[in-house]
């Protein structure tokens, strides 16, 4: 044994050891993070970054049950706090990517739209853009490509809320779409841009080159094609999907360029990968191109066991798209039975918005009836207020005319008949019976309401060369003088005013007469 096969084996013992060694180490580390999730006394904060740790480790050993039991459990754990409300968002777009990474996509779309409702409810933007992203990823993978448009538009309403990777795989998106309409020219359009920013970041773009390079097969553009085919390729070498594609497709270019040997290691490097990354299309497509070129393979393979493999790949593959039927089925289901219940609480809250319309309406209705019944009931019973006090004035003003038309006969049997059509009011006679002594301004206000009870304020004003407040506060003086209640209304007042002087003066007309005889 050489040397160098010595070293060889001790290196790889070596690399066995340390496997073992960093397996146990990452099992201990797992152990203690479940005993610290599953400890009631430990921070819900400490909790979810050993579930993202835990959740991690499972993906990577593709235990995925595991890993959406834990995803789970800190999307439950942190939509407690609002503070922790980062956490959820990112555990739901992990939840919705493993969904994406084991083509439940009808479940994917699901999560996705649960991530953009509770990302409008936390206002995180950044979130609510990358759950549309990923919707439009998801139908493209469906090869539905209304709904992804639907929300790529969706996404460049809100792009600047995404970060630089997420733009590049927006326009890689927009250009698979226009692919899929062929609008070539848009595609490549989109397709450089992102390749453009994919550049300027350092970032991968390997997968824009294979876009580019299918856009250019279909446009019969042989030359660019395979530049971009062969630079996916040497592009991933860390990115097996894309490298598989790639590779196939290489091989396709270099059977029609007739470099057979080199279509056949591309497509066995295919096989390989796909079996790594349980892509069984990719085997199925690779393997059949193998057995097209069964002639030149000169005995680098047991036919019958890439026969087995190619029944296999078939088998897996028909499971996959069987699985993947039945979520969608599953999906359906479930959309039908959501559209259901949303129709019955539409209907019920309609039902719900109908009753409660139709007893505001008879709310209203009985408001504006009371309402009515009021205006009406105040109307007549000011009517009724009205013509009693026209009637009372009527009244009034008939004994006032009354009166006058007694002192004007008694003063004429006396021989004082009325001078300037005035009643004769003996102003010593009026104050003695009040005991109070009025002014000459009180007592002209008197006199001309006597001799015409229908002046207004302004016109007694007039008459007398005086004010409207100084009428005012003569007729207050004199409603205190006569003792005349104000309770009765002004007219009212100013007729009894009338009333009183005028039974002061018949008074003296009568005790004239008496003395007389």
């Amino acid at each position: 044994m050489t040397i160098f096969v010595q070293m060889k084996i001790s290196i790889y013992l070596l690399l066995l050891f340390s496997l073992g060694v960093f397996s146990s180490f990452c099992q201990d580390n797992i152990q203690e993070s479940r005993s610290i999730v599953f400890d009631k006394n430990i921070d819900d904060s400490i909790k979810l970054v050993h579930i993202s740790q835990i959740s991690n480790y499972y993906k990577n050993s593709t235990k995925y049950d595991s890993v959406l039991y834990f995803l789970d459990l800190g999307i439950k754990v942190s939509e407690k706090s609002k503070s922790l409300s980062s956490y959820e968002l990112d555990f739901m777009a992990k939840k919705g990517w493993l969904y994406i990474h084991t083509n439940r996509y009808y479940e994917a779309i699901v999560q996705m739209r649960r991530l953009g409702e509770r990302s409008k409810e936390v206002n995180d933007a950044n979130k609510l853009a990358v759950s549309y992203l990923n919707i439009a990823s998801v139908y493209v993978l469906l090869n539905e490509v209304d709904q992804a448009q639907e929300y790529v538009n969706k996404v460049f309403e809100r792009i600047n809320d995404l970060n630089s990777s997420d733009q590049k795989l927006i326009y890689g998106v927009q250009g698979q779409i226009d692919r899929a309409n062929n609008n070539y020219k848009s595609a490549l359009k989109n397709l450089f841009y992102a390749r453009k920013m994919a550049f300027e970041n350092d970032e991968y773009y390997g997968d824009v080159d294979l876009e580019i390079g299918f856009v250019f097969d279909l446009n019969n553009q042989s030359d660019s094609a395979i530049y971009y085919i062969e630079s996916a390729y040497k592009l991933s070498p860390n990115h097996p999907d894309n490298r598989c594609e790639s590779a196939i497709s290489l091989a396709k270019i270099r059977i029609k360029n007739e470099d057979i040997a080199s279509a056949i290691d591309l497509l066995f490097e295919a096989v390989d990968l796909g079996k790594k990354i349980g892509n069984y299309d990719h085997i199925k497509e690779a393997v059949s191109l193998l057995f097209s070129l069964k002639v030149d393979l000169s005995g680098r393979v047991n036919l019958i066991e890439l026969h087995e493999l190619y029944e296999e790949a078939i088998e897996r593959a028909y499971s996959q798209k069987e699985t993947q039927e039945f979520y969608k089925n599953e999906y359906k289901n479930k959309v039908l039975e959501s559209r259901a219940k949303t129709k019955e609480l539409k209907l019920k809250q309609k039902i719900k918005e109908r009753e409660t319309e139709s007893a505001n309406e008879r709310k209203q209705f009985i408001i504006v009836v009371i309402f009515s019944l009021i205006i009406i009931s105040l109307f007549f019973i000011y009517r009724l207020r009205v013509r009693s006090s026209r009637h009372e004035l009527s009244l009034l003003l008939k004994e006032i005319e009354f009166l006058k038309e007694k002192i004007e006969a008694r003063s004429f049997l006396n021989g004082t008949a009325r001078s300037a059509n005035k009643v004769n009011l003996d102003r010593a006679v009026i104050e003695s019976k009040l005991n109070v002594k009025l002014n000459d301004t009180d007592w002209k206000v008197l006199v001309l309401l006597v001799d015409n009870p229908s002046l207004t304020n302004s016109e007694i004003a007039e008459s007398i060369f005086l004010s409207y407040e100084g009428v005012r506060s003569s007729l207050k003086r004199l409603y205190n003088s006569f003792d005349i209640s104000g309770s009765t209304g002004k007219k009212s007042m100013r007729m009894n005013l009338i009333l009183a002087t005028l039974g002061y003066s018949n008074e003296q007309v009568d005790l004239q007469q008496k003395n007389g005889h």
